[in-house]
């Protein structure tokens, strides 16, 4: 997964992860966790599967 922060923030990251003994990656991966825990998402759309053998 990539993304994109200003480069003004580029510091306080790597402080922040430093402090913390983790890595960019651990970071940005508790981040995603804590949001998914936190917020309701239905594990369907509602859509049925479309086979394409059978189309």
């Amino acid at each position: 997964m990539t993304t994109k922060l200003p480069r003004s923030y580029e510091q306080k990251l790597h402080a922040r992860v430093d402090y913390r003994g983790e890595t960019v990656t651990d970071y940005v991966a508790s981040l995603i966790l804590a949001d998914l825990d936190a917020n309701e998402v239905p594990e369907s759309n509602g859509q049925e599967a479309f086979d394409v053998k059978i189309a």
